[in-house]
């Protein structure tokens, strides 16, 4: 299963986890993998084209993370990642867990 995990601290996007594999079809033809893949990818290469003063993130195989601050652009792309992480754990509730929480 894919874990995601998103933290906000007064609304803005702080830190940003997902890792695992989805396991929803044979390595290399695994939908929901990449799905996944795709949208986080997306949104961490976006964040460092976007705004390079933001912390560069991670990107392992099955592991992408990123930790800190943002520009509002940042923040929307940001968010557009994690609307399509909701989209894809609705739909595959079984292959993707997605915690979201506020931090004060």
């Amino acid at each position: 299963m894919i874990r995601a995990e998103v933290r906000r601290q007064g609304g803005e996007i702080r830190y940003l986890r997902v890792r695992g594999h989805a396991d929803a079809g044979p390595y290399g033809h695994d939908l929901v993998c990449a799905a996944v893949s795709a949208v986080v990818q997306t949104a961490i290469l976006g964040l460092r084209e976007l705004d390079p003063s933001a912390p560069p993130g991670e990107i392992r195989d099955g592991d992408v993370q990123w930790q800190g601050r943002t520009t509002d652009q940042g923040q929307a792309v940001l968010a557009a990642c994690v609307i399509g992480l909701r989209d894809i754990a609705r739909s595959h509730s079984g292959s993707l867990s997605l915690i979201e929480k506020e931090e004060f």
